[in-house]
């Protein structure tokens, strides 16, 4: 699978982070496709990934939580009003301009049936800043 979705991915990179240097959105669109390709095949390990820029990793964040919504074949809209979530909410975690919380990632990883991922998942969103911590939470990343 590694390689079938790179072209594709970058491409809705160089479209969501104009920001980024087009070597940039290239090296994420392979590393996404890479990652995406472990998960349909069990062999999840994102801290093999080497995501370099802040926004790679948000990115990175989003997108991956995408992919996993659309291979359990669900819909961010389907998903929110299930969550009682404001329609939009989804859209903005998967897109890099909302954080979320862990109790939010275990839900959305439950409902994906992806929750072996959640501690990986966790601390790509510490990495990327999208990590909400509870005040007065002891939980720490790993």
């Amino acid at each position: 699978m590694a390689g079938s979705n790179a072209a594709r991915i970058t491409r809705l990179l160089a479209e969501l982070y104009p920001e980024l240097q087009p070597g940039e959105q290239q090296q994420l669109g392979r590393e996404l496709d890479t990652l995406i390709g472990r998960a349909t095949q069990g062999k999840w390990d994102l801290t093999a990934a080497k995501l370099q820029t802040k926004g790679a990793r948000q990115q990175a964040f989003g997108t991956t939580l995408q992919k996993l919504r659309e291979a359990a074949g669900l819909t961010q809209g389907g998903v929110s009003d299930e969550a009682h979530w404001h329609s939009s909410k989804l859209s903005r975690i998967e897109s890099g301009r909302l954080g979320i919380n862990y109790v939010d990632l275990q839900y959305l990883l439950r409902r994906y049936r992806a929750l072996a991922q959640v501690d990986s998942l966790w601390q790509l969103a510490v990495n990327s800043g999208k990590a909400i911590q509870p005040r007065g939470s002891a939980r720490k990343a790993s």
